[in-house]
């Protein structure tokens, strides 16, 4: 004969065998829609930037393509609801966004916006911010991607891939949330926090594949422009780590292109193989760090470097270029 205490004990059991089966049928939910099981990831967007002096100023044109494997925010049986702003910094924090998506983890928004930048010209950062809307006063939050943008680096139209990566800085003015006119004047002034602990830094580009016929994930380092000069009488002498990091923190496979000597723009065109299967390299951590060798037994002084999560759409999406901004992450 059961007891109260009995029956009291199965019901305590039946509700965490509850939780825990949402718990996985969520998850499971999360890997079919993003592609991806890792709860902090946010997804990818790809955009073009082409800048060009006027008189006046420079004219800077962003186009806003797609965004890729968000993921989904919605809780009531539906999808993401997807927008992008779009501003730089430092100025008046002014922004223009695009139209919103219904129900899609992978708008495509074809989307192009002016913005001319006026007065003498200084670095700028490039912000996109994806956000999903509510019914709600505040839009969840996705992710975003920065650029950073100096007079003439990009004089022809250059495209990126970027991760989505948490929201680092949101412009204390209110940005105008209707689909407004495509040009906004900004008369900029260094008015925002600091942004030198990533600024500055360089960029990498790299390219990424899975080869089906050899089961192998192959990382093809191309170039890292526009280094930091770490040394004092010559310029730095650059080269690249590339890991792989399991989600405990453990490295599992570690490789390194050669020195360029006294060069800030290097070119190493060296390409990696990792014999490894799709399914032991999904939702690990693919590690860039670039560092100038010095001949004292260390690595060298750091100079930045870029993660991303190898997810199915790298893994699945055939050779893909990544343009990357290099930063520092301080504890």
């Amino acid at each position: 004969m059961r007891t109260v205490n009995d029956w009291c004990g199965w019901q305590s059991q039946q509700q965490v065998f509850t939780v825990l089966t949402y718990t996985l049928l969520e998850m499971q939910r999360q890997v079919f829609l993003t592609g991806s099981s890792n709860p902090h990831y946010r997804g990818t967007i790809d955009f073009s930037v082409n800048q060009f002096r006027v008189q006046g100023g420079t004219q800077l044109i962003v186009t806003v393509l797609n965004c890729k494997y968000l993921p989904n925010l919605d809780t009531d049986g539906t999808l993401t609801d997807p927008y992008v702003k779009v501003f730089v910094l430092p100025g008046e924090e002014q922004g223009i966004r695009t139209d919103t998506v219904s129900d899609s983890l992978n708008p495509t928004f074809n989307r192009t916006f002016n913005f001319m930048l006026q007065g003498p010209y200084q670095d700028r950062e490039l912000v996109l911010q994806v956000l999903d809307t509510d019914d709600g006063p505040y839009d969840d939050r996705v992710g975003e991607a920065r650029i950073t943008l100096r007079e003439g680096q990009y004089s022809s139209e250059t495209r990126f891939t970027q991760n989505l990566e948490v929201f680092y800085y949101t412009p204390p003015h209110p940005l105008n949330m209707n689909v407004c006119k495509q040009t906004i004047r900004l008369n900029c002034q260094p008015s925002i926090p600091d942004f030198s602990r990533f600024e500055g830094l360089g960029r990498i580009t790299f390219k990424l594949a899975y080869i089906e016929q050899s089961r192998e994930f192959t990382v093809d380092i191309r170039k890292c422009e526009n280094l930091p000069n770490m040394d004092i009488g010559s310029l730095s002498d650059p080269y690249v780590i590339v890991s792989i990091i399991s989600g405990q923190g453990q490295q599992d496979w570690e490789m390194k292109t050669g020195v360029r000597q006294d060069n800030l723009n290097p070119s190493f065109h060296e390409k990696f193989s990792f014999p490894v299967s799709r399914e032991q390299i999904e939702n690990k951590t693919l590690m860039f760090k670039v560092y100038d060798w010095d001949d004292n037994n260390t690595k060298g002084d750091f100079i930045g470097e870029h993660s991303m999560f190898i997810n199915r759409g790298v893994l699945y999406g055939g050779t893909q270029k990544f343009v990357q901004e290099l930063r520092k992450f301080y504890p």
